[in-house]
């Protein structure tokens, strides 16, 4: 599956079509704007049938918060609660197995510190529009030091990420593997916190619409201590990775790829074709915004559950297969029979002197 045919391009038929007469019955001025041509026929809803009730009172009782929200002039906290609770409520209705969770990584710092963005003078990350592109471009590229000036460490948290679930085998196999390198590395993700055994596969931060709020900065942070992560175990970074900003009312999705001198976005934008990045440099590029949906209107809301689906889809399916693949059948076994039968063999591959 496509990451960037998946955001690139707003769908507008999202509405199950078993919706339709109950949507008709109700005399409401959430209904307004509606069409028969928004309407998913039965055949290609991706929505589990015996909670499409359950998901019309969800979306029905999100675009109510939201317009309570903007007409109250809501906080951050208070936007963020109701986002919160709608995303957990909508993860109940997934149509497969729970192969994934929803985690809150607002205390979750980028970890070990060279895994930070470091900014000349702690500056802010530079902008630049890429000519006849969509896109942006947000430079996150560690400096080594020796350009003049001081440096800073810049570690954003951002909100919400969801991860695939892994097995108890694939658990109790990480942590086999973890004890052959330093501590400080024993994550499969940017952060050492409780999130360690979850890889993570869509960002989500969440602003308060207002002047000078910006997503995207907190967004790029932490999607680049991911990548400096797969860089240093010489994980796969070819597959892009997708993250979700939510300004107030407006969701946007965006996509990271990392770059390379030979990297053309033209031709990225035109092909649809990845490149397999043999030469890696410790920055990547941000694409965005693509608009998901508005929480103002029920078909708003519709649009953000129907890519929302598609990005959990291809997180359980692409990215976990990826994920397997090079770390847990790549990266972790190779480490496993290092030691097994050697129990006095610890981190690092030093007797344990720990104190029992």
């Amino acid at each position: 599956m496509d990451l960037y045919l998946i955001i690139h391009r707003m769908p507008y038929v999202v509405i199950p079509e078993a919706l339709k007469q109950q949507y008709r019955q109700q005399p409401s001025a959430l209904t307004q704007g509606l069409s028969d041509q928004n309407f998913l026929p039965v055949k290609d809803t991706p929505y589990r049938p015996d909670k499409l009730a359950y998901l019309k009172t969800l979306v029905d009782q999100i675009v109510r918060e939201a317009r309570f929200n903007t007409h109250m002039n809501a906080i951050e906290k208070q936007w963020g609660g109701t986002v919160f609770s709608w995303l957990s409520g909508y993860l109940m209705s997934w149509p497969f197995e729970q192969s994934f969770r929803l985690l809150n990584v607002e205390q979750c710092s980028i970890a070990p510190n060279d895994l930070h963005t470091k900014m000349p003078n702690g500056t802010a990350l530079p902008y630049e529009i890429l000519p006849g592109t969509i896109t942006k471009e947000i430079d996150c590229a560690s400096t080594d030091g020796k350009k003049a000036g001081k440096t800073k460490d810049v570690t954003r948290m951002i909100d919400w990420s969801l991860a695939l679930i892994l097995s108890q085998d694939d658990e109790n196999m990480l942590e086999k593997a973890f004890e052959t390198i330093n501590p400080n590395e024993c994550s499969v993700n940017q952060s050492l916190s409780y999130i360690k055994h979850s890889p993570i596969f869509l960002d989500v931060e969440l602003k308060k619409s207002q002047p000078g709020s910006n997503p995207e900065v907190a967004l790029a942070i932490w999607a680049s201590g991911a990548l400096q992560k797969k860089i240093r175990h010489d994980w796969d970074t070819s597959l892009p990775m997708p993250a979700i900003a939510i300004e107030g009312n407006t969701w946007s999705a965006y996509m990271f790829v990392p770059w390379t001198d030979r990297y053309n976005v033209r031709g990225l934008v035109c092909n649809l074709h990845y490149p397999r990045f043999t030469k890696l440099t410790r920055s990547q590029r941000m694409w965005g915004p693509f608009p998901m949906g508005s929480t103002t209107t029920l078909l708003g809301t519709w649009q953000i559950v129907f890519q929302l689906n598609a990005l959990i889809e291809w997180g359980t399916t692409t990215y976990s297969k990826r994920f397997q693949k090079t770390v847990m059948e790549g990266w972790a076994q190779e480490r496993v029979p290092d030691i097994e039968g050697h129990s006095e063999i610890s981190r690092y591959g030093i007797q344990d002197l720990s104190v029992n």
